[in-house]
């Protein structure tokens, strides 16, 4: 949506890499399948380039009031819609103007955040489903679900999900794994 163009991905590959500028740019998602299920146990991950961190945070990924992923003054901070539900932010950066690989995992008992296959921040939380259905906004890429919500400006490629908690071990496997699709235009896979 927006003026979303295509920008050059990790490798240098021109029009490989969704390019977001940060002014009404965003990709939604389709509200079904393995997407619309991911409310108790997920992985999400992807290559992220931002390009400068202003005042707050860019939303990387939102699914309809149960997760938000967001890179916040160059941390990865993640949290679950939820009254009781805590965030969890990386100690490491995605420095802006370079690719780093994010990964956000909920495994039904702690959130996690990687950053370049690593873990970086984790924190604990058990519950059988995260989030609420009160939102209106379906699994988006690149927007929050409200216009107060600072938007992505970068790069974005090779977005995946995973319909489980992926180990830290898979997650560490992640950033050296060649490209799961072009331009994000096939559906979700599981890894091993």
């Amino acid at each position: 949506m927006g003026d979303l163009t295509l920008g050059s991905d990790r490798f240098g590959n021109n029009g490989q890499a969704y390019s977001f500028d940060g002014s009404g740019d965003y990709i939604a998602l389709p509200d079904s399948g393995a997407i619309a299920d991911l409310d108790r146990r997920l992985t999400f991950a992807a290559w992220v380039h931002p390009e400068a961190y202003g005042d707050g945070w860019m939303t990387v990924f939102v699914h309809d009031q149960h997760w938000h992923v967001r890179l916040e003054d160059g941390g990865v901070n993640a949290w679950g819609y939820q009254s009781d539900a805590p965030d969890v932010s990386s100690q490491d950066v995605a420095l802006a103007g370079t690719w780093s690989h994010i990964a956000f995992t909920y495994d039904g008992s702690h959130l996690r955040v990687y950053l370049n296959g690593k873990i970086s921040g984790e924190t604990a939380f058990e519950s059988s489903r995260i989030g609420s259905s009160y939102g209106a906004t379906g699994p988006t890429l690149g927007k929050g679900p409200s216009d107060n919500w600072d938007e992505f400006h970068g790069l974005m490629d090779d977005v995946r999900f995973y319909d489980r908690a992926l180990r830290a071990e898979e997650i560490a496997r992640l950033p050296g794994l060649p490209r799961l699709c072009a331009g994000l235009r096939e559906a979700p896979q599981r890894l091993g």
